[in-house]
């Protein structure tokens, strides 16, 4: 778990999935996420490369079937600490031979946090590191 804070702001990102666990007010002590139960255990899940469910959990692409959960697959994934600093940090994913047997892209995708004062800065950015057109969908789902 990554933490990344100011005098006002406390936030936590889990390398898994690189989600935001907690965005808390240390003046007001107020916790800002969803902290989980029952019907739902995560907080804000970075959905990529896909956002919603796909008809029969499948696509086709250049004539292939590829299969793929609800979401995508970057919430399930451990994304590699590229920076951690006292108020901000860098996260990132990159394909491996398990990603490109459900999606065959070659990619990074990247998710910059930042605090400031009482604010939180948000970052992401998918880079296409192949020669094909790089197809995605790419979204947030906080609680």
């Amino acid at each position: 778990m990554l933490r990344i804070e100011s005098d006002e702001l406390r936030v936590e990102v889990k390398e898994e999935g690189a989600e935001l666990h907690s965005v808390f007010d240390k003046t007001s002590g107020q916790e800002f996420l969803w902290q989980g139960g029952a019907l739902w255990k995560e907080q804000a899940p970075v959905l990529f490369p896909f956002i919603g469910r796909l008809q029969g959990k499948c696509y086709l692409y250049n004539e292939k079937k590829y299969s793929m959960g609800l979401h995508g697959f970057a919430r399930e994934n451990t994304f590699r600490v590229v920076e951690n600093e006292q108020e901000s940090c860098i996260l990132e994913l990159r394909d491996t031979a398990v990603t490109r047997q459900s999606y065959p892209f070659s990619f990074r995708l990247r998710m910059f946090y930042r605090v400031e004062g009482k604010s939180l800065f948000m970052e992401c950015k998918v880079e296409n590191l192949g020669v094909e057109t790089l197809y995605f969908g790419l979204g947030l789902h906080p609680g």
